[in-house]
């Protein structure tokens, strides 16, 4: 009995020996499958990184196209507009000159029919010539003067004339290619938010409690004290470096949080950001407003319709309507900073998108939609550090200053 116990434990044990290394080998198998996954999801983000950055990239070149063909548009308008006041002061100088010539020509058809009397021996007829002849004197050189000037005048009209022509077809020319710029950035567009569709969910979450926490607030302060702690609290420990990216080189780190990695902290970007929109500065920071205060902001205004882009790399986090903002557009570069973007029509970007400098993120009023400003419709960009507005101007770079007006 004695030798017989520890051959049946043997031989109990023998099958659960058997389960442990079966089991084993299903767990191996299991953690085989789960790496080649990883691997997959690894390559596959890095893939989605790469399309996305491509696509960032590309939306920046085309931005910059758009902006320089309505550059072009503005400068042919102008000179367009100049060619068409000098043809209708032409024709206005024309029109006011036609009665005086009118009369002297009448006076030379007359003397055409009834020609002064020659030089014969008639004492009287030689006195109607001698006072034809002085009559003449001083209107033959007027006539003479007025018609150079007339054939001048003629001259310069037909010129004008044909340089409008020749403007008004490179205003067409030129409005096709910007018609073909805009669909190639709203194609690029889609293909952003058709490459990042794996986060939609993740989004459309986080506008939903931005939306949220905009409607609870009725002062901008308040509204970016809020969306502070919302990222705080979302991001957790995934929170990155808070700068933003200034150099030729971008990088999107893969993952739900989708932020742009630094390279240049915004504080020392100065000098290198670019202007949304081109066009006339009508508002500067610090300048008394009509209503007795201080300018926070500096305001541009810009063409019709005009695309806008984003000065700087950073995160969406606002965008839509805020109270007397209108649509309003709220960009977190990092380090408490955050740059207010608001007098646009259309915002084209999403709450927790990355946007990179140049990129298009939105679309001004259209001649239509703001009829009652004839001048244009004024873009609104403000900077705050800390929720307090600073000076915006030491950051924008000399060659986007040139662009404005």
């Amino acid at each position: 009995m004695l030798m017989g116990a520890p051959l049946l434990a043997r031989a109990q044990e023998s099958p659960n020996a058997e389960e442990a290394r079966k089991r084993l080998k299903e767990d191996k198998t299991l953690l085989d499958a789960k790496e080649k996954r990883s691997k997959e999801l690894e390559a596959s983000a890095e893939k989605l990184e790469q399309e996305i950055k491509g696509i960032a990239a590309r939306l920046v070149v085309t931005g910059k196209h758009i902006q320089e063909s309505e550059a072009r548009l503005t400068a042919i308008e102008g000179h367009q507009g100049k060619l068409e006041k000098q043809e209708n002061d032409l024709r206005d100088s024309l029109a006011q000159r036609q009665g005086t010539l009118s009369a002297l020509l009448a006076t030379l058809q007359r003397m055409g029919r009834n020609p002064p009397p020659v030089m014969i021996t008639h004492r009287k007829d030689a006195l109607a010539m001698v006072r034809s002849a002085m009559l003449l004197a001083p209107a033959i050189p007027e006539v003479q003067a007025q018609a150079a000037e007339l054939a001048k005048e003629l001259d310069l009209l037909s010129r004008v004339i044909q340089s409008g022509r020749a403007e008004s077809e490179r205003l067409k020319a030129e409005k096709v290619q910007h018609e073909k710029a805009r669909l190639r950035l709203v194609s690029l567009q889609e293909d952003k938010r058709k490459a990042g569709a794996q986060y939609q969910a993740e989004l459309q979450s986080v506008r939903q409690e931005v939306a949220r926490i905009a409607g609870s607030v009725k002062e901008v302060g308040d509204l970016l004290s809020k969306l502070e702690e919302f990222q705080d609290r979302t991001q957790g420990d995934k929170a990155g470096p808070k700068t933003v990216v200034m150099a030729p080189s971008h990088k999107v780190m893969p993952g739900a949080d989708h932020r742009i990695k630094p390279q240049v902290a915004f504080a020392e970007a100065r000098g290198l950001l670019q202007l949304p929109i081109q066009g006339l500065r009508v508002i500067s920071f610090g300048e008394k407003t009509k209503h007795g205060g201080m300018s926070k902001n500096i305001g541009i205004r810009a063409r019709f319709g005009g695309i806008v882009v984003s000065p700087c790399d950073g995160l969406v986090v606002y965008a839509g309507e805020f109270r007397t903002y209108g649509q309003l557009l709220i960009i977190s570069p990092g380090d408490g900073y955050h740059v207010l973007i608001s007098g646009l029509s259309q915002i084209d970007v999403q709450v927790g998108q990355s946007v990179l400098m140049g990129e298009p993120v939105g679309v001004m009023s259209s001649a239509v939609t703001a009829a009652q400003d004839k001048a244009g419709p004024v873009l609104n960009v403000e900077f705050q550090k800390d929720r307090r507005p600073i000076d915006p101007d030491p950051w924008w770079s000399g060659a986007s200053r040139k662009g404005q007006g």
